[in-house]
């Protein structure tokens, strides 16, 4: 279920607190609708504006999961795609890279929402793992679920390193789909490089299609683990945070 890790206690104070500063701020002088009315706000009031900004950063990339499940669910508008060198299979890569890519980011982000919590003041190009054990010690709870999220989703953020320098992540079964099964050779045809009879009786296309029709499924398998792993380490991650959360709206409150 979207958003199913926004129930717990920190996200739900957040929201319910960041309404309330929205509703404050609309009857002060100098509000306007369309403005910018940050300058409005209280300490309290602004510390919990960055945090549910922080939050909806966060949300919105651990919701692009979802997205990419269902991108890589179908395969569109073939014909054009194998005419400009699109074949299943590197449509499937170009949305596993993406997979790849948003668990790295949701970690990042993770990172900062910390920093923000706590109050650390790290620039955000310093905001590294190593920096905040550093500021409160690798026993936080947050930076506990950090890290379980890391070890959890390792050989996913190795193969986004490797994309990220330039590199190929190996991937022997697409491979060999596309070379040894003939999808490279359909692809050619596509784009106007014929297959000889022979050719493609020795390579059958229903094969291929069945032989991507397997591939994908394990494809969204991972995608479906990863989303539901995901979902469950940020709901406990974000929990963590409403002890902290709680005590420093409290010396903000202090006069």
């Amino acid at each position: 279920m979207a958003h199913s890790y926004l129930d717990n206690p920190f996200s739900i104070d957040l929201l319910s607190s960041f309404s309330q500063s929205l509703k404050n701020a609309g009857k002060r002088a100098g509000y306007t609708a369309s403005g910018n009315n940050y300058h409005l706000l209280n300490k309290v009031e602004q510390y919990q504006s960055e945090a549910f900004r922080i939050q909806s950063s966060l949300s919105k990339t651990a919701d692009t999961l979802s997205h990419i499940r269902i991108f890589m669910g179908r395969y569109p508008f073939k014909k054009y795609y194998l005419q400009h060198g699109i074949s299943q299979l590197e449509y499937i890569q170009y949305h596993s890279e993406a997979l790849f890519n948003k668990i790295h980011a949701i970690r990042e982000i993770m990172r900062l929402l910390i920093n923000h919590i706590y109050q650390l003041r790290l620039p955000e190009r310093n905001c590294s793992y190593s920096n905040l054990i550093h500021k409160i010690g690798r026993d936080c709870a947050p930076l506990q679920i950090y890290d379980l999220h890391t070890r959890t989703f390792e050989k996913l953020i190795d193969l986004r390193h490797v994309h990220a320098h330039g590199g190929q992540w190996t991937d022997k079964e697409r491979d060999e789909i596309n070379t040894y099964d003939g999808l490279a050779f359909y692809k050619f045809e596509a784009q106007g490089f014929p297959m000889s009879d022979e050719l493609k009786a020795l390579l059958p296309l229903r094969y291929v299609e069945f032989k991507i029709t397997e591939y994908r499924k394990k494809r969204l398998e991972l995608l479906d683990q990863a989303i539901a792993e995901n979902g469950k380490l940020l709901q406990k991650f974000l929990s963590t945070l409403h002890s902290e959360y709680e005590r420093q709206v409290k010396l903000k409150r202090q006069p």
